[in-house]
């Protein structure tokens, strides 16, 4: 059976490989700044362990806009590599649907990489996710 951890500060670093699978643009060092001020702004972490090995990684927070109402958004999920179609993102979404109930969410909620299609196929076909806008940025000059 499957356990699930909170990630905090004392123990993130043993998710960077993970964290690095899905955002490879990142450092150590830009990785602990960034938790904290996330943790901060509400943002949560949980691991799926199996034989105390972490297997996957998910990242979200629990907020309200107009539009998903109280929702559990999710910035994060990734499965280690080597073990992906084995069931452990299927069982953190499971979780993570446990978690949103829990907190009278209506609904889980994130974004996706156009050029991912597999984790579409994950989101859409074996978690009924419904494909239902884009998302927009702008980078901003910041110098």
């Amino acid at each position: 059976m499957y356990n699930f951890k909170k990630i905090d500060n004392e123990n993130l670093l043993e998710t960077f490989p993970l964290i690095t699978q899905l955002r490879t643009d990142i450092s150590e060092k830009d990785c602990v700044s960034l938790f904290k001020v996330m943790q901060s702004e509400g943002y949560q972490m949980i691991a799926l362990t199996d034989h105390r090995v972490i297997k996957a990684i998910a990242g979200f927070k629990i907020q309200t806009n107009f539009y998903n109402k109280k929702h559990l958004f999710l910035y994060d999920l990734v499965t280690e590599s080597s073990d992906r179609s084995k069931g452990y993102g299927n069982a953190m979404m499971t979780y993570l649907e446990e978690i949103a109930l829990k907190n009278q969410c209506v609904y889980i909620a994130l974004e996706s990489g156009l050029a991912r299609l597999d984790a579409h196929r994950f989101y859409e076909d074996k978690n009924n996710f419904d494909k239902f806008c884009y998302s927009f940025r702008k980078p901003l000059n910041t110098k």
